[in-house]
């Protein structure tokens, strides 16, 4: 069976859906260098 890491991340988000998405990439990315490679973000970051 294949393992795989993961990582969760939680931030701030307002209205507009394109900011939410450009502030998600920071903590998708820093956990993709420590090795995640699935990374949950938020329900609802589309919108506040």
């Amino acid at each position: 069976m294949a393992t795989a890491a993961g990582a969760a991340a939680q931030m701030a988000c307002g209205p507009d859906r394109d900011e939410n998405l450009a502030r998600a990439e920071v903590p998708v990315r820093e956990a993709a260098g420590q090795g995640a490679q699935v990374t949950l973000i938020q329900e609802l970051f589309e919108t506040p």
